[in-house]
C-alpha cells in the first residue's frame, strides 16, 4: 500500500489554536484501543467559508491496554471528505503513515505534520481517521489509546470509526460510522494562498495608427511575450518575443500592428505569456 510520510512529533503540550485551526481541547473521559484490527478512529469537521490548508492533525495518545508501549510503532492517518447518508460515506484524499521510535514517549500530543498537505474547500464535511498499522514488539506490550472527551463537545462535527486497516486500505469511497464523544483533537489549518493573478489589466488600440497599448500584471526580473492571432488557434505572430518586466507589479508596451505585419488583418487577438526563468 502507497503511503506519503507523515512527520511525526510527540508533545506534552497541546497545540496552539490559531487563525483557521479547529480543535476539541477539553478534559478527555474515555480512550479507544487502535490497532490493526480494530475500526479507524477519527472525527469529522467542517471547513469554514474561506476553506485553507491542512498542514497537521494532533491527536492525543495514551498507553492503554497492557502498558507500558514499547518499541516502534506505525501510525496510518487517512483524511477525506464525508457525506453523511445512510450509511455515511467517506471519500480518501490523503492516507500518510507515521513513525514512533522507540525512545519517544507515550500519553501525549501526537501531530502528524502531512506531507501532502489538503486544500479544503469551503463549507465542506471532511473527516480524520487514525490507528496504528504496525510494531516491533507485538500487542502484548500494549495497544495505544486515543482520547475523546464528554458528549459533543465540538460544534464543527463528531465521533467517526471507519475500516480495519488490516482488511485492506485504498483511495475507494468506504463506509464511515459516526458517533457521540468528540475526540481529542488539533487542526492545523492556514488561509489558502490565493492565485497570483496574472492578466492583461489596461488595452488602447488606435486604429488610425495601428498602435495598441498594453498593461499586464508582472513580476520584476521576469520576460514575457506577446504574441498575435487572427483565428485563437495558431499564435506565430509576435509582437515582441522577449520583454523585460517593468519595475514594480506591472508592465506597459506600446506595439505597432502594421509594423508587426497585422495591420490589415482585420480581427485580431492579443496574449501575453510569461516566459520561463533561465
Amino acid at each position: 500500500m502507497p503511503a506519503a510520510a507523515a512527520e511525526l512529533t510527540i508533545s506534552e503540550s497541546a497545540p496552539v489554536v490559531d487563525g483557521l485551526d479547529q480543535a476539541n481541547l477539553e478534559a478527555s473521559t474515555g480512550g479507544l484501543l487502535i490497532w490493526s484490527d480494530r475500526p479507524m478512529v477519527g472525527n469529522t469537521f467542517t471547513s469554514g467559508s474561506q476553506g485553507g490548508v491542512l498542514n497537521a492533525v494532533t491527536v492525543r495518545l495514551t498507553e492503554g491496554e497492557n502498558a507500558p508501549i514499547e518499541g516502534w510503532k506505525e501510525y496510518v492517518l487517512r483524511i477525506g471528505t464525508v457525506t453523511p447518508g445512510d450509511p455515511n460515506r467517506f471519500d480518501e484524499i490523503v492516507l500518510e503513515i507515521g513513525r514512533q521510535e522507540d525512545d519517544q514517549p507515550n500519553d501525549q500530543y501526537f501531530t502528524f505534520t502531512l506531507d501532502a498537505p489538503v486544500t479544503l474547500e469551503p463549507d465542506t464535511l471532511y473527516g480524520f481517521l487514525v490507528s496504528q498499522m504496525g510494531t516491533r514488539v507485538g500487542w502484548r506490550q500494549g495497544i495505544p489509546t486515543v482520547l475523546f472527551g464528554a458528549d459533543d463537545t465540538f460544534a464543527g462535527g463528531q465521533r467517526m470509526s471507519g475500516d480495519r486497516p488490516d482488511r485492506g486500505l485504498g483511495p475507494e469511497a468506504t463506509t464511515a460510522a459516526l458517533t457521540s464523544g468528540d475526540l481529542v483533537f488539533h487542526l492545523d489549518i492556514e488561509p489558502a494562498v490565493p492565485a497570483e493573478r496574472f492578466a492583461i489589466t489596461e488595452f488602447d488600440y488606435a486604429p488610425g495608427t495601428d498602435m495598441v497599448s498594453l498593461t499586464w500584471d508582472s513580476n520584476e526580473g521576469e520576460s514575457y511575450a506577446v504574441r498575435v492571432s487572427t483565428d485563437l488557434k495558431n499564435w506565430d505572430g509576435e509582437l515582441d518575443d522577449d520583454v523585460d518586466a517593468d519595475a514594480g507589479n506591472q508592465t506597459t508596451r506600446e506595439f505597432d500592428l502594421a509594423e508587426a505585419g497585422f495591420g490589415d488583418a482585420g480581427r485580431v487577438y492579443i496574449r501575453v505569456e510569461r516566459l520561463p526563468g533561465e
